[in-house]
């Protein structure tokens, strides 16, 4: 919830965040266990370690992917 107050906040959103809570006159949001992105993760990895590829560039596409999806998760 820290995370995505304060990415909220770097978009000129008025948050307070509070627990699990993201809190804000437009709108609440509650971040639970799950919303983190983990599974599409798995699901990610599986594909690309599966892919016939040389290890250094699944190992790149790994850590690229990992990032991808943290970030817009």
């Amino acid at each position: 919830a820290k995370v995505g107050g304060f990415a909220a906040g770097l978009f000129g959103e008025d948050t307070t965040m509070v627990g699990t809570a993201i809190l804000s006159p437009r709108f609440p949001v509650n971040v639970r266990t799950g919303c983190n992105g983990l599974e599409t993760i798995y699901i990610f990895f599986a594909g690309v370690l599966a892919f016939p590829a040389p290890w250094g560039r699944k190992l790149l596409e790994l850590a690229g992917g990992f990032l991808a999806i943290q970030l817009l998760n």
